[in-house]
C-alpha cells in the first residue's frame, strides 16, 4: 500500500495544474485529455514498424484499431496495440549530466532521482551515464544496478569551465545512432543541468540552439526529457522546454527529484505500442500517418481521435535480440555473409547497377543577359561558407562522442584480429617494467663494489690534503697509475702535516697533507689520508684543528683508533709525533 501511494503520488498531484506548478513540474502535452492518444516514439526494424503511444485513461486500448498509411512506402496496414509494460521490452535511460562546477552541489538530488527511477520502473531497465562541458563524453553504458550508477555519478569531477548543452544533445543523437537496443525497446534521453548554458564562444549559441531544437523535434527514435536543478535561461527554455514528447521538471530538493522520476516511470506504464508489417521496402528515413478508431472504457465509440503524423522515422537494420552486452545494434545489425555492413548512406539499393557506367557530362549553359545574376547576389555564397564552417565545427564536437565507453576498446581489439599482437606488446611492456629496476640494482651494486675497492680517489670535501690516488702501479697490473694534482696555497693559514707510514698501505702520492679546519682518515676515496686496508671503515676518523690545538675523533664503536698504544673514546688531543693506530695500519703525523 505504501509503495502504491509512493509510486502514484506524482500522478495524483499532477491531476491539478496548481499542484503541478507548486512541484515545479511542467505538465507534458501527451498527458492532456482523458481521450487523447499521442505519439511518443517510433522506428522501423526490417519490415516491422514500431509505433509507441501514450493513451489517455478513459480509452480502452484493447479496442483500438490502427490504420497506418504512408505516401512514401505506399502501403496500408491494420493492427492492434499492446502494453509496453506487459511486452517484456526494456527501457534505456541515458543520463546526460552537466559537468560544470556549479552542478556538484546538486549531486544528492541527481542520485535521489536515479534511485527513485530505478525503484519505480517495473520494466527491465538499463542506465547509461554521459557528461558534457565543452564536449560530450560517455562514461559507462548499460548499467543494470543503481548503486553502480550513483557510484559513477559521484566520481564525476564536475570541474568543467564551460557547458554547451546544445552540442551535447546533437552529439548524443550521433552516439545513439550506434547504440544497441532490442526491437521494441524504448530510449529515454534525460538532460540534467542547472539550466544555464555557458559557451566559450557566446555567439555560437544562436547558431547551435536551432540545430539542437531540430535534432530533438526530428528524432523519433528517442524520448527527450529534462531535469533542471535551478532555473532555465530564456534561450535554453525556448530550446529544451518546447512541446516535446517527454517530461520536463525543475526540482529544488530531493523530494521533487523523486516526483520527477515517478512521472517518467508512470509515463512508461501508460505506454502502448503497435507493431505493424511494412508491405513494401521502406527507405532509410520515411514519414507516415497513424489513424485509430476505438472505444472508451464503458464501450462507447470514441469520436474525434486525431491522426498522428510521424516524419523522418528511421529504419534500423537490426533483428530482435538481448538488450544487454553483446546484443546486435539497430544501426549495425547482422548482414548476409556475402554482403558488407554499410552505413545507411552507402547501403546498396535493390536496383542492379552497371559494372562500368559510362561517364555522363552535364550540359553547361552559357550565361546570357537574362540568366546572369547581379553582383550583389554573391553575398549568399559567404553565408554558405559560414554554414559549412558551423557544420565542420559541429563535426569536431560530435566526433568526440565515442570516448570513455568502457569495455568497447578491448572488444574492438578482439574483433580486429590484432589480439596476438596486443598480447605480445603487453608482455614486452611487462618485461621492460621488470627489467629496468633489476638493471638499476645491478649497476648500483657494481658501482658500490668499485668504490669499496678504492679504485678512484679524490681530495677530501673539507680538508686541504694532497691529491689521493690508487696504489702504485707496481702493486698490480689492474691498479691505475697514481695521479698528482697541484698543492693548495698554504698562504690561507693551512698547516702541513707529514705522514710517516709504519704499517699498512697508504694511497697518498705525497706524504704531506694540509689541514685548515679538518681532515679525514679512512679507506674511502673521499678521505684526505687514504689506506687500502679492510680493517678501516670508509671514514674511520677525523683530525680537527682548533687554533693551535688538534683533536682526533674516532667514528667507530667500539673504538678502532689508538694514540701511543692507548685506545681513545670519541675525541682525544693529538700532538705532533704521536703514533696513530687504526685497525691494522699505523702512522705518525708530524706538524
Amino acid at each position: 500500500m505504501i509503495r502504491f501511494v509512493k509510486k502514484h503520488f506524482s500522478k495524483i498531484m499532477a491531476a491539478a495544474l496548481s499542484a503541478a506548478l507548486v512541484l515545479g513540474v511542467r505538465v507534458p502535452s501527451r498527458a492532456a485529455g482523458s481521450y487523447s492518444v499521442d505519439g511518443v516514439t517510433s522506428y522501423a526494424v526490417g519490415d516491422e514498424l514500431y509505433t509507441f503511444l501514450n493513451i489517455g485513461e478513459n480509452v480502452d486500448p484493447n479496442s483500438l484499431m490502427v490504420d497506418i498509411s504512408s505516401d512514401e512506402v505506399e502501403r496500408k496496414t491494420n493492427g492492434t496495440v499492446q502494453s509496453f509494460a506487459d511486452g517484456g521490452n526494456a527501457v534505456h535511460y541515458v543520463f546526460i549530466v552537466d559537468a560544470s562546477g556549479s552542478m556538484k552541489r546538486y549531486i544528492s538530488r541527481i542520485n535521489a532521482f536515479a534511485e527513485e527511477l530505478y525503484d519505480s520502473t517495473e520494466s527491465k531497465s538499463f542506465y547509461t551515464l554521459a557528461t558534457f562541458g565543452e564536449r560530450f563524453d560517455v562514461i559507462k553504458e548499460k548499467m543494470t544496478d543503481v548503486n553502480t550508477l550513483t557510484h559513477e555519478m559521484e566520481n564525476v569531477l564536475f570541474n568543467e569551465q564551460y557547458t554547451d548543452p546544445y552540442t551535447a544533445v546533437i552529439s548524443a543523437k550521433t552516439w545513439l545512432d550506434s547504440y544497441e537496443i532490442k526491437a521494441g525497446d524504448v530510449v529515454e534521453l534525460i538532460l540534467i543541468t542547472d539550466g544555464e548554458p555557458d559557451l566559450k564562444d557566446k555567439d555560437r549559441e544562436s547558431k547551435l540552439a536551432p540545430k539542437a531544437q531540430d535534432t530533438i523535434e526530428g528524432s523519433w527514435e528517442f524520448v527527450f526529457n529534462t531535469l533542471c536543478t535551478d532555473a532555465w535561461t530564456e534561450k535554453a527554455e525556448e530550446v529544451f522546454l518546447s512541446d516535446y514528447r517527454g517530461t520536463h521538471s525543475t526540482v529544488k530538493d530531493e523530494n521533487e527529484a523523486k516526483s520527477a522520476a515517478d512521472e517518467i516511470s508512470d509515463s512508461l506504464e501508460a505506454l502502448w505500442y503497435a507493431e505493424t508489417a511494412l508491405k513494401n521496402k521502406a527507405p532509410d528515413s520515411f514519414s507516415y500517418t497513424f489513424r485509430m478508431i476505438g472505444k472508451d472504457v464503458e464501450g462507447n465509440p470514441i469520436e474525434g481521435l486525431e491522426p498522428i503524423s510521424f516524419e523522418g522515422v528511421l529504419k534500423l537494420d537490426a533483428q530482435g535480440g538481448d538488450s544487454g552486452e553483446g546484443s546486435e545494434s539497430p544501426l549495425e545489425g547482422p548482414a548476409p555473409l556475402d554482403a558488407p555492413i554499410l552505413p545507411p548512406s552507402t547501403a546498396p539499393s535493390d536496383e542492379p547497377e552497371d559494372e562500368d557506367p559510362a561517364p555522363t557530362e552535364e550540359p553547361v549553359e552559357e550565361p546570357t543577359e537574362d540568366t546572369q545574376e547581379p553582383s550583389e547576389d554573391k553575398e549568399p555564397v559567404e553565408d554558405d561558407k559560414d554554414n559549412d564552417d558551423d557544420e565542420d565545427e559541429e563535426e569536431r564536437h560530435t566526433g568526440l562522442v565515442t570516448a570513455n565507453t568502457g569495455g568497447s576498446i578491448f572488444d574492438s581489439i578482439i574483433d580486429s584480429g590484432y589480439l596476438p599482437l596486443f598480447i605480445v606488446a603487453a608482455v614486452a611492456v611487462l618485461l621492460i617494467i621488470i627489467a629496468v629496476p633489476v638493471i638499476i640494482i645491478v649497476v648500483t651494486n657494481v658501482k658500490k663494489k668499485k668504490r669499496k675497492a678504492g679504485a678512484v680517489v679524490s681530495p677530501g670535501p673539507v680538508g686541504y690534503g694532497n691529491v689521493v690516488s690508487p696504489v702504485q702501479a707496481s702493486v698490480g697490473p689492474d691498479v691505475p697509475p697514481p695521479v698528482q694534482m697541484a698543492e693548495p696555497d698554504v698562504g690561507d693559514g693551512s698547516v702541513p702535516m707529514d705522514i710517516e707510514v709504519q704499517a699498512g698501505l697508504c694511497l697518498n702520492v705525497d706524504r704531506t697533507v694540509y689541514i685548515y679546519k679538518e681532515i679525514r682518515i679512512g679507506r674511502d676515496s673521499g678521505c684526505d689520508i687514504v689506506f687500502n686496508d679492510p680493517s678501516l671503515m670508509p671514514v674511520q676518523a677525523r683530525i680537527i684543528r682548533n687554533g693551535d690545538e688538534f683533536i682526533i675523533e674516532d667514528f667507530s664503536n667500539p673504538s678502532n683508533v689508538a694514540i701511543g698504544g692507548m685506545r681513545i673514546n670519541g675525541r682525544n688531543p693529538l700532538r705532533s709525533g704521536d703514533v696513530i693506530t687504526c685497525g691494522n695500519i699505523q702512522f705518525v703525523l708530524t706538524f
